[in-house]
């Protein structure tokens, strides 16, 4: 081994939202919504997650310093708006930056 190895950092950071609604919500349907956003939503993930049926994780990747939060807050209100009618739920919001201290 030339040099020893080379150790980096992955994770970017980024904005992690857990949702719970009605279990007749697909997956794909989440997606459109997220899809729907546009370049905010580039680099976007939407996975099953939890015990229950109906409940989903929604991974932003960071794109620069800071999230701006108008982003987050339109994420939010866009599913609230598209599932309202299906008991739609912020269960977990979490925002981790690209710094390492």
């Amino acid at each position: 081994m030339r040099g020893g190895p080379n150790y980096g950092i992955d994770f970017t950071g980024g904005v992690m939202l857990h949702i719970g609604v009605d279990p007749s919500v697909s997956i794909s349907d989440v997606r459109s919504v997220v899809d729907g956003l546009g370049e905010a939503a580039e680099g976007a993930s939407v996975q099953d997650f939890g015990a229950q049926p109906g409940e989903f994780l929604v991974r932003l990747s960071a794109t620069g310093e800071n999230f701006d939060q108008g982003e987050i807050d339109s994420l939010k209100s866009s599913l609230a708006g598209r599932f309202a009618d299906k008991n739609f739920r912020e269960l977990r919001t979490e925002v981790v930056g690209p710094r390492v201290g």
